[in-house]
């Protein structure tokens, strides 16, 4: 069983050293060991951003357990982050948002 973290920014604004620290807080808490971080940055292109998603989400077994800083990190709407909690519960893998 796999624990990857997925982090992502779509604006300068954004910081992807925040929710790897919030992660890295939840995990500590928790005693869970991260075994990889997936960052995606800021690209002009979103389909970019949704492939390497995407790519994360393949590569994740059953069992496996895929942690967030927040839901929006999956997506610009309620649609598309719907859309990606259904595809990882038909894979089995266990979603953790970690509060920031």
């Amino acid at each position: 069983m796999a624990t990857i973290a997925y982090l992502r920014v779509s604006t300068e604004g954004q910081d992807l050293n925040q929710q790897r620290l919030a992660i890295l807080d939840y995990a500590h808490k928790h005693r869970v060991t991260v075994d990889a971080f997936v960052e995606t940055q800021r690209s002009s292109q979103h389909a970019i951003q949704r492939a390497a998603l995407m790519q994360v989400i393949e590569g994740l077994q059953p069992g496996d357990r895929l942690l967030v800083s927040e839901l929006s990190r999956f997506g610009r709407s309620l649609g598309q982050i719907l859309q990606i909690i259904d595809l990882l519960i038909q894979k089995g893998v266990r979603l953790v948002q970690s509060p920031t």
